[in-house]
């Protein structure tokens, strides 16, 4: 199947489908964003993480409306300044409504640690929320990979935040 467009989103790629037009943020009656997300100018949302990791334990974040970046149909990003061992670094999040399933299940999380000694840096992860609800909005992703250095990386090396047991839960509300 070729590549086939509504507007200027694809909506197949291949057999694949990209993003369904029924389900998409901004037409009326649909439901692939929070009805408080679906609007002309989306709210500020603002993150927060728990960690048994106490050097990330407890921070925030103000995620602000972006365009997408991962083939979902409204996204908002940020990123936090990350200090290990007096080497600080930016991590950055992504949240993203995907319009697969019609719920609050698709607004995916992206998250990437901007330093070449993190553990997750090559790649960053894109996960479901664990659990979500629209009213009031709550998006709860658990079991995140904390920051941390490569196992070869010597002690005190600048993504030496975190061990690679650690984890992480992110909130986002409104």
């Amino acid at each position: 199947m070729a590549i086939q467009y509504e507007g200027d989103a694809i909506l197949f790629t291949g057999s694949d489908v990209s993003m369904d037009p029924a389900c998409c943020c901004g037409q009326s009656g649909t439901s692939c964003c929070c009805p408080a997300l679906d609007v002309p100018t989306p709210p500020d949302l603002h993150l927060t993480i728990a960690s048994s990791c106490a050097k990330i334990d407890g921070l925030t974040l103000t995620m602000t409306p972006t365009a997408p970046t991962h083939g979902g149909c409204r996204a908002w990003a940020g990123s936090i300044n990350l200090d290990c061992n007096g080497t600080t670094f930016p991590w950055a999040f992504v949240v993203e409504c995907m319009g697969r399933n019609g719920n609050c299940n698709d607004y995916h999380l992206w998250h990437a640690p901007q330093s070449s000694s993190c553990t997750i840096d090559s790649g960053d992860q894109d996960v479901a929320p664990s659990s979500c609800s629209c009213d009031p909005l709550s998006l709860v992703y658990t079991n995140l990979d904390a920051p941390a250095k490569r196992p070869a990386d010597p002690v005190g090396s600048p993504c030496d935040c975190c061990t690679t047991a650690d984890t992480f839960t992110v909130t986002i509300t409104l």
